[in-house]
């Protein structure tokens, strides 16, 4: 799961010229399953493709449904983390729809993490996402940068 996820603390205006276009992001050439069970030597066992989907986006998916199930719950932050992973590869594979309905979800949880998650997953869906999915499930707001307090006069 390589990807560049940014720095939560860097506080940056929206700049939607500066998202990538769906193509440029599609263009990206994560790892698959197979190639990380490939790459993980005596942890491969970990990555036996009888145990996971061929595609990262439903591993995501899988875990999701396991979570709303009840088979497995998974705490705030974990979960939140599902609901970007499912957005991001169901993008990635061209589904912008189970993308949107992703994040519409990871909206509705983020309220529950701390200011510096929600920050992370607010910088995320801003920078990393492609424009035409963020145009459709428009992002959280940032947080407003603080304005430091004058200097008091001496």
């Amino acid at each position: 799961m390589e990807r560049d996820l940014p720095d939560a603390h860097r506080a940056r205006p929206l700049r939607p010229d500066k998202q990538p276009t769906l193509a440029q992001f599609r263009a990206q050439k994560p790892l698959d399953p197979a190639a990380v069970s490939k790459l993980a030597g005596p942890l491969a066992d970990a990555f036996d493709a009888t145990h996971w989907p061929a595609r990262w986006v439903q591993v995501a998916q899988a875990r999701l449904a396991d979570h709303q199930a009840g088979r497995r719950r998974y705490p705030g932050l974990q979960h939140c983390s599902l609901l970007f992973e499912h957005a991001w590869y169901a993008a990635h594979a061209g589904d912008l729809k189970a993308a949107e309905q992703s994040l519409d979800l990871l909206r509705e949880a983020l309220p529950q993490l701390v200011p510096s998650d929600r920050a992370y997953f607010t910088e995320s869906w801003n920078d990393t996402l492609p424009a035409e999915l963020v145009l459709e499930a428009k992002p959280p707001r940032r947080p407003a940068a603080r304005k430091k307090p004058a200097p008091r006069p001496a």
